[in-house]
């Protein structure tokens, strides 16, 4: 018996969105039907730490835990970088980034997501 290749199309989407000290300073990423992104960065020069928040609706916004109880943060260098966001989004419809501190020449950000 001959089996077929059953061929599965991933979707991929590139969105730029705003980072800002806060979430309503920051815009908003959908990411709903995708399961993997990276947050692509350059044209800044100083490392930042981002706290990832997620919603339902794009209106009310939480912070993202993961399984081991932490709140979902990703560190960002002071050169460019390609970094994951974190497995704790999965499934989620908006995800928003919030920085530590305000980054000193960029505050745009890509975030690249894939099903």
């Amino acid at each position: 018996m001959e089996y077929g290749h059953v061929k599965i199309k991933h979707l991929s989407r590139s969105q730029t969105v705003t980072v800002g000290t806060s979430t309503a300073a920051s815009t908003s990423a959908r990411c709903d039907d995708m399961a993997a992104g990276v947050v692509v960065v350059s044209g800044h020069t100083a490392s930042a730490t981002f706290t990832v928040w997620a919603s339902p609706n794009d209106s009310s916004f939480a912070i993202v835990y993961g399984s081991d109880g932490a709140g979902s943060t990703i560190t960002i260098p002071a050169t460019a970088a390609v970094v994951a966001l974190p497995d704790a989004v999965f499934g989620v419809p908006f995800v928003r980034l919030t920085s530590d501190s305000a980054l000193s020449t960029a505050t745009s950000v890509v975030i690249g997501v894939k099903s």
